[in-house]
């Protein structure tokens, strides 16, 4: 019996290593992304050749290029591979057209906010592991004016941020380059009052943070129970204002404060209105998407992504 259980396993390792070889995989890879993990991502494509024969590498050639190539992307791929940041893979499902497409995630980016929501390890080993047999799990997508996201999205202090950031300065320091503009933005800091439509019940907001997942620039957390995994948005509306609150708000998201303050207001909805002030920038997944006026909503679509077990 110990013998025929390990004839079995090694003809399933073998069936299994030969399935992998001959599965379809093309890879959307942005090369700026990586610019700082460049030895990491070497040994993780050296994983990859090894593993997928059928390895087709599409390398971005600067910003929205990676929308045209998942919208050029055939029907009979197996797996869609995205090596990149979150702001790659929101190019990507702005393009794509393949609901049933299996998406798998490379963390080059500076945040990798996604990444760390899905458990995916940056370490190579790994990270192989999870491509290869990690869980098949439907995740919910945002909208941002039939625009999708799929981690986050804010308006007020991060957008502006997000906007103004040096991205010089990001590729070569990474999340310091983020830290020195949230200084110059309270330095700066402007008074801005949003208003934002829940059904018949309005708010007014210095800044607002939109979540579908738990995480927030990193490991940070604004809204603890918002997951990918479950079909709402947690809308985070930051209801002081001035400069001195601008700075509380920052160092409350540092020490993990912000589901405690009494005046940020956490709503779980499905679909909500941001009207003013018009042309505010509205960041999503780390970079700028729309401007308002904005209807943010969930999609009836999920896609499927790969994450760890």
């Amino acid at each position: 019996k110990k013998y025929f259980k390990n004839v079995t396993f090694l003809v399933m390792i073998k069936f299994l290593i030969r399935y992998m070889n001959t599965k379809i995989v093309k890879m959307i890879y942005n090369p700026v992304a990586g610019q700082r993990h460049h030895g990491r991502f070497c040994k993780i494509l050296k994983l990859l050749k090894e593993n997928f024969k059928n390895l087709e590498i599409l390398e971005t050639k600067g910003k929205g290029h990676a929308i045209a190539l998942a919208q050029g992307l055939k029907k009979n791929i197996d797996l869609l591979l995205i090596a990149g940041g979150d702001g790659t893979i929101n190019e990507v499902l702005n393009g794509i057209n393949n609901k049933k497409i299996i998406i798998g995630i490379i963390p080059i980016g500076t945040a990798n906010v996604l990444a760390n929501e899905l458990g995916i390890s940056k370490n190579p080993n790994h990270l192989i592991t999870t491509l290869m047999q990690g869980k098949i799990e439907q995740l919910s997508i945002g909208n941002v004016n039939n625009k999708k996201f799929i981690q986050m999205a804010g308006l007020g202090f991060d957008a502006h941020v997000v906007r103004d950031v040096n991205k010089s300065l990001k590729n070569k320091v990474g999340k310091l380059a983020y830290v020195y503009e949230s200084v110059k933005e309270i330095i700066r800091h402007k008074k801005i009052k949003y208003e934002v439509s829940v059904g018949k019940k309005k708010y007014q907001a210095s800044s607002i943070i939109i979540a579908n997942g738990h995480y927030y620039g990193g490991r940070f957390i604004c809204a603890p129970e918002a997951s990918p995994k479950d079909p709402f948005l947690h809308i985070c509306i930051f209801q002081h204002f001035g400069r001195l609150n601008c700075l509380k708000y920052s160092l409350a998201l540092i020490l993990g404060l912000i589901p405690k303050l009494k005046s940020v207001k956490i709503i779980k909805v499905k679909n909500f209105k941001v009207s003013h002030p018009q042309g505010e920038p509205i960041q999503a997944d780390g970079d700028i998407l729309e401007s308002l006026p904005a209807i943010f909503s969930i999609s009836k679509n999920k896609l499927n992504f790969l994450t760890a077990n």
